[in-house]
């Protein structure tokens, strides 16, 4: 919720320019799909620090962190209500001062009632802040993770030109394709 209500910038809010020097460039791609159908150009992604990207139609990610660990934290989706699921994913290392790290293209399935939520219903205040965090809505059902680093970065690149000051690596990907199964929560 707080992670979610934050500023959050859009592939066209980013700007190279104004990344500082303890900061590094985070590049992806992130579709989110609720109960099948496609809603990425209604989510949202939260990293480490509270750097939250909205998605566009086509879920391009450009975003800044800070230097060190990073980790996907959460997605949350803007339906009639506020919706969010915190993701299990592992952290990841940015690269050197001056660098572009590849993330992966991820396809998020989730499952989730959405619409109007009970919070929503009692107004707002630190009654639903309270009531909405005690659990995650619905379930993460699968995330794949996918290398598409030519065309994803290649985007990134039509946008803000290759740098030759910038230094591009990837991350996170094991193999060429992974599928991360989310296991059912007890409840």
């Amino acid at each position: 919720m707080v992670l979610l209500a934050s500023c959050a910038t859009t592939k066209e809010g980013f700007r190279v320019q104004s990344v500082n020097q303890d900061e590094r460039i985070l590049v992806g791609r992130v579709r989110v799909f609720l109960n099948g159908v496609n809603r990425t150009e209604d989510s949202k992604i939260c990293f480490t620090a509270n750097r939250c990207s909205r998605l566009a139609h086509d879920g391009l990610v450009y975003s800044s962190v800070p230097a060190g660990a990073v980790e996907l934290r959460y997605v949350g989706l803007n339906d009639v209500s506020v919706h969010y699921h915190k993701l299990d994913l592992p952290k990841f290392k940015t690269g050197n001062p001056g660098s572009v790290t590849y993330f992966g293209d991820l396809v998020i399935r989730w499952e989730a009632p959405g619409g109007l939520k009970f919070g929503d219903l009692v107004g707002i205040g630190l009654f639903r802040a309270l009531f909405d965090a005690i659990e995650d809505d619905g379930e993460i059902r699968e995330i794949t993770v996918k290398d598409n680093y030519a065309t994803t970065v290649g985007r990134f690149h039509e946008q803000h030109g290759k740098a030759d000051r910038l230094s591009y690596s990837k991350v996170w990907l094991g193999s060429p394709e992974r599928t991360i199964a989310t296991e059912k929560k007890s409840r």
